[in-house]
């Protein structure tokens, strides 16, 4: 949910349309967890993935943006001086227990830094906290 317009070059959804075909073709294929723990670690070499076809998804304040996970994405750079406010969330079935377990050994939900915390703007620091 994009919760500030996002203008190119501002910091907006980076995607690889199509590529959550291919991840989730190696994904799904017969497999040893290390194997799993190499497409989590290096998803473009191991699913054989062209970033050039990559596109930067701009949008206005309120806008929501819904995608395939599976597709390879990131945020582009922000090369504005303007901040960007985005809210990300996303949903998966508790049946995935080598993704829930994925998210715990990673601890990818405690790595926000404080310097984020630090710089939204006070009303905002209850999406953080």
């Amino acid at each position: 949910h994009y919760c500030s317009t996002v203008r190119p070059g501002g910091g907006g959804l980076m995607i690889v349309p199509g590529s959550h075909r291919k991840v989730c073709e190696v994904s799904t294929a017969p497999g040893s967890e290390s194997e799993r723990d190499a497409l989590a670690a290096d998803p473009i070499a191991v699913a054989g993935i062209d970033v050039e076809g990559a596109v930067e998804i701009c949008a206005g304040e309120g806008a929501v943006v819904v995608f395939n996970p599976m597709c390879l994405h990131s945020a582009s750079f922000n090369n504005r001086a303007d901040p960007r406010y985005v809210y990300f969330t996303s949903f998966y079935d508790p049946s995935a227990v080598w993704l829930v377990e994925f998210l715990r050994k990673t601890r990818y939900r405690n790595c926000f830094p404080d310097s984020l915390y630090a710089s939204l703007p006070t009303d905002l620091h209850y999406l953080l906290g």
